[in-house]
């Protein structure tokens, strides 16, 4: 197929700013600390460079405690930090755990071995280097559920406002905990206020940096998005409120998506890079290696003195830890390790001949949402596509403004359901919607994406499975 000069030209320009924007990345992200051989013990073993483990060593490095970060995989890919690309990763073999759950009998019909995909991020920033970027709470009602002093609703909220600090949208004043900040940052942060349909700074705005440390939030603004309003329009004409900036309630609403996207730098937001590469650069006593898979825990008699774990090379080593291992492995991988090192219920470790160490429940009660995709045609062209991110137009807003269709994750709107129960009041939410902006004329896109299989029609409104 012969491309006319407009188009060779395009793709040109398209080509070398990848190449310039993967240079600019790489530079920018230039981390030390990462080790090829570590020491034979340390004071503390992190297992896991996830989104709590990358906090969890920066506090620990601080201490001056020797530290040890431990990652089955590798260095996250430069084009990580763009937040439109987690489609990319999501999925992929070095980046992805690619799990599956169990083929299920009475769901996942519509997919190929009646699996779901389950992503685990397989790489320095775990998850949160590859999720779509929402940030939302959780229940009110499920932390008063739990009965646990310091977890109830009222001391949660105020944690997680002490942890917020907003780069782009209408902002509140952020006064960050002491014990949240990394070493010399400062406690006070404002963040440019932007009015609702603003889309620039006022002059006399106070200009701060958020802490490295706080959470970065973005606001995704309606007046810019015909399909977010739209979203909003349907909440309220369904008779559901529309909530501009609280996400702390049951009450149920529809709202414009709140992102962890950096705003200034239009970069995903992860702990990666706001608590384990500043603390990297700034602790010589923090190690981190990478491509290194814990198989279980190192006993002597009742006490746990270490790890063992497979190389880059598959060989079996063993590292030691004076006084504390801690498991940041994720849900799945944390399960494993502990039920591999005989922590778990017997009825689990006895017909794999594992050497029961404690009896506990690990593995038990384990909870997760269930995403149904809903795709809908559009009658204008509002939605992102291939076609319009790759326009050097695109790339070069990206690079110099932090702005455009590269810095969005391409979530622009959430909603959460509840009911009317018999006293008036709202139920629980009992689900959540989730407005992806992201189109295409080829359905075999989505069908990849959400492992559907092929021969499920897609109808103008919603999919069906072809009858046989």
């Amino acid at each position: 197929m012969k491309l006319s000069w407009k188009q060779g030209l395009g793709v040109w320009a398209a080509t070398t700013s990848c190449l310039l924007l993967a240079v600019w990345l790489r530079y920018y992200l230039t981390d030390n600390g990462f080790i090829k051989e570590p020491n034979q013990t340390y004071d503390y073993i992190v297992v896991g460079a996830g989104t709590s483990g990358c906090v969890l060593a920066a506090k620990l490095a601080a201490s001056n405690s020797k530290v040890l970060v431990i990652e089955a995989g590798g260095e996250p890919p430069w084009y990580s930090w763009i937040p439109i690309v987690a489609p990319i990763l999501q999925g992929s073999e070095q980046y992805d755990w690619r799990f599956r759950t169990v083929p299920q009998k009475f769901a996942a019909g519509a997919l190929h071995g009646n699996q779901a995909f389950w992503p685990q991020g397989k790489m320095v920033g775990g998850s949160g280097q590859m999720n779509f970027l929402i940030h939302a709470t959780g229940s009110p009602s499920d932390y008063d559920s739990w009965k646990v002093p310091g977890w109830d609703s009222h001391t949660m909220k105020t944690a997680l406002d002490g942890l917020t600090c907003w780069t782009k949208g209408i902002v509140k004043p952020f006064v960050a905990r002491p014990s949240f900040l990394l070493d010399g940052e400062s406690e006070m942060c404002r963040a440019p206020v932007l009015a609702e349909n603003s889309t620039s700074c006022s002059e006399n705005a106070q200009h701060f940096q958020c802490p490295s440390a706080a959470v970065k939030l973005q606001r995704v603004n309606a007046t810019e998005k015909p399909l977010l309003k739209a979203f909003l329009d349907a909440g309220r004409a369904c008779g559901h409120s529309v909530s501009e900036m609280d996400r702390w309630s049951d009450t149920g609403s529809f709202m414009a998506s709140h992102n962890t996207i950096d705003g200034k730098a239009g970069q995903r937001w992860s702990t990666y890079s706001s608590h384990l590469m500043p603390a990297m650069k700034r602790y010589s006593n923090l190690h981190v290696l990478t491509k290194s898979s814990v198989t279980k825990l190192v006993w002597r008699r009742n006490k746990v003195i270490g790890i063992q774990y497979l190389d880059a090379d598959g060989r079996i080593k063993h590292v030691k830890a004076g006084k504390e291992i801690l498991l940041s492995a994720g849900t799945i991988k944390t399960t494993q390790i502990l039920q591999q090192s005989g922590i778990g219920p017997p009825h689990v470790l006895e017909p794999l001949d594992i050497p029961i160490k404690a009896d506990l429940p690990v593995g038990e009660n384990l909870q997760d949402h269930l995403q149904v995709p809903l795709f809908v045609e559009l009658n204008a062209s509002v939605s992102l596509n291939i076609v319009k991110m790759l326009h050097p137009r695109q790339f070069w807003n990206y690079m110099v403004h932090g702005k455009g269709a590269l810095a969005t994750s391409g979530i622009e709107g959430i909603a959460t359901l509840t009911k009317k129960r018999e006293d008036g009041k709202p139920s629980e939410p009992y689900g959540m919607l989730i407005l992806f902006n992201m189109g295409s004329i080829n359905a075999d896109v989505y069908t990849s994406v959400a492992n559907i299989k092929k021969e499920v029609n897609f109808d103008p409104t919603f999919m069906v499975e072809k009858q046989g």
